[in-house]
């Protein structure tokens, strides 16, 4: 009788021993569900001491490389490459490249590539590329392609290449083509193509086509055209 007591004691201390090992082994963080960062040190040596250098990327399948680059986000494949460079956003697979480029957004696939260029918005697929560039805005397919180049607006397909050319614009769909062409305005169509061409306007569906062809128009609901051959 005092056998079987021990014998059920200590089966009963091993179930709780095991219960109590397999509960941690539960509440334990799970190193494969860490993010990937970059390490590395003055010296360029494998061994410690190595650091990511502040760089965050919290959530599977996220990667971050450079001093305070964060690709955070739940359920999300981002990625910072390049001093400060920011891609947070859950449930999205933003890429932001240079130094605090910024791609962040849930729920959105952006892609920012050039030194404090910005392609950031929710549930937007949003492109920047170029030194200054900026394609942010949220629930849009804005494209900015030059150094400087201005294509942001929310709820927007607004196109914007060469430098400093801008076709932003809130609901826009504007595009802009060429050194400082303008197609912004808001609720807008506008389209300029050319250097300095100016098709800017709210509300507007404006054309220029040609160097310094001016098409502007600040009445709403008006548009208009020019072309120079």
């Amino acid at each position: 009788m005092r056998s079987a007591l021990i014998g059920g004691r200590t089966l009963a201390g091993l179930l709780a021993t095991s219960s109590a090992l397999a509960l941690a082994a539960i509440l334990m963080p799970n190193p494969a569900a860490a993010g990937f960062i970059c390490l590395g040190n003055a010296t360029g040596t494998v061994p410690p001491p190595a650091t990511g250098a502040g760089a965050t990327a919290t959530g599977a399948g996220n990667v971050a490389c450079g001093t305070n680059a964060n690709a955070n986000g739940i359920g999300s494949s981002n990625a910072a490459f390049g001093n400060g460079a920011n891609a947070r956003g859950a449930l999205s697979a933003n890429t932001a490249t240079g130094t605090d480029a910024d791609a962040s957004g849930p729920g959105s696939q952006n892609v920012t590539d050039g030194h404090l260029s910005n392609a950031s918005g929710a549930g937007s697929l949003n492109s920047a590329s170029g030194a200054h560039a900026n394609a942010s805005g949220d629930l849009s397919r804005n494209n900015a392609s030059g150094a400087r180049a201005d294509a942001r607006g929310d709820q927007s397909a607004n196109n914007a290449s060469g430098f400093l050319a801008d076709a932003s614009g809130n609901r826009g769909a504007n595009v802009a083509d060429g050194t400082a062409a303008n197609a912004s305005g808001n609720r807008s169509t506008n389209s300029a193509s050319g250097f300095f061409a100016d098709a800017s306007g709210r509300r507007s569906g404006n054309i220029a086509n040609g160097t310094a062809t001016d098409a502007s128009w600040p009445r709403r609901a008006m548009s208009r055209s020019a072309y120079v051959p």
